[in-house]
């Protein structure tokens, strides 16, 4: 468990920056067919939600290329749930379905996300990247003992790395970017 507890502690303070990635991610609340789209607060930590309100979530691409965007939501009691892509849902979503043209929004308003326990910090963890990425395996593993395998199997599969002698993989022409939005959960009222 131990092992486990600081795989997620690392996944959720990993924050990588790609100054040539610029996008915006934007939490609203659905109220009456109606998206209201929040500001951080001062007084907690990110954004505010309570029980039963629905999150929609909007990304703007102010890049000059491409992008797509995977989202995995960190609750504080531990578990990993995939946000984008998700295939699990009823109307599921891809990796393929998770690009963002440059200049463009997308308000991911199919998705609504009903809030529920339990309360407290969680963290949306936002990974950009400029070619397709799929994250949802890795949120497997909190649930199993074998967390990574999903993570440690798209290394393996990336032959540059582990061989001699043929093409290697230029890690600076990979581009990505890791950031964090924090909100917290109340009470229903």
């Amino acid at each position: 468990q131990l092992k486990t507890y600081a795989k997620y502690k690392y996944l959720k303070e990993l924050v990588v920056a790609e100054p040539t990635l610029k996008v915006d991610v934007k939490l609203g609340k659905l109220k009456d067919g109606t998206i209201e789209f929040l500001k951080p607060t001062s007084t907690v930590k990110g954004y505010e939600y309570k029980v039963g309100e629905k999150m929609i979530i909007a990304v703007k691409n102010n890049s000059a290329e491409d992008i797509y965007i995977n989202i995995l939501d960190f609750q504080p009691d531990g578990i990993v749930n995939p946000i984008f892509p998700n295939k699990s849902l009823r109307n599921p979503i891809h990796a393929s379905e998770l690009k963002v043209p440059a200049g463009q929004e997308i308000i991911f308003k199919n998705y609504q996300i009903t809030i529920g326990p339990p309360l407290g910090s969680e963290v949306l963890k936002v990974f950009i990247s400029d070619t397709e990425i799929d994250m949802e395996g890795v949120t497997r593993g909190f649930k199993s003992r074998n967390m990574m395998s999903a993570l440690e199997s798209f290394v393996s599969d990336a032959p540059e790395f582990a061989t001699r002698g043929g093409d290697v993989l230029n890690l600076k022409e990979a581009k990505g970017a890791v950031f964090n939005i924090p909100f917290q959960i109340k009470p229903a009222q």
